[in-house]
């Protein structure tokens, strides 16, 4: 299981995800900000690693991952698991279907995931410690923002090579994209 949300306060849901645990489910949560449960407990959460980053980007999404690489489900969603989120109000959430989405919602995620310099983890004691790595210095949101431009320019690229072609073809007198 995989989680990314800003906040986790609802006890419900850490109950319910605090069960997965003891039952052998493998759970990885990238929390932001307030989390209300406390990972590596004995008996209890020792299953469940969570991450926070904060970094330049303040980020909103919401990824909920349930299954293996195999059969996996993968939602959106608009609210963090937050008791006046699940009891309060109308949220939305979405599963999505698409293979190409699905890859790289889960490659977003490991990259998160492998963050060691903005990344920091949660201890059982309710500290944060760095994330202490023997990988190549990575910081995901600068590694999202690299890749971000990186396809602005190829989407740039593409426009201009398609602009151009549907100049010429108007000056054919036909418009074939």
């Amino acid at each position: 299981m995989r989680i990314k949300m800003n906040s986790f306060t609802d006890l419900d849901i850490i109950h319910k995800i605090s069960e997965a645990s003891m039952a052998g489910v493998k759970i990885e949560m990238i929390i932001r900000g307030i989390c209300c449960l406390l990972p590596g407990l004995e008996n209890a959460t020792e299953n469940i690693t969570i991450r926070s980053i904060v970094g330049r980007y303040l980020e909103h999404s919401r990824i909920y991952c349930f299954g293996d690489e195999k059969d996996i489900k993968i939602y959106i969603a608009s609210a963090d698991c937050m008791t006046r989120n699940t009891e309060k109000r109308v949220e939305i959430g979405c599963p999505i279907q698409d293979e190409k989405l699905k890859n790289q919602i889960l490659e977003y995620f490991t990259l998160l995931m492998s963050d060691n310099i903005k990344a920091r983890e949660l201890c059982s004691d309710g500290h944060y410690k760095q994330i202490i790595s023997q990988e190549a210095p990575l910081n995901s949101q600068e590694e999202c923002m690299h890749l971000a431009i990186q396809i602005t320019q190829e989407i740039k690229k593409s426009e201009k090579g398609l602009f151009q072609h549907i100049i010429k073809s108007l000056r054919k007198g036909a418009y074939a994209p």
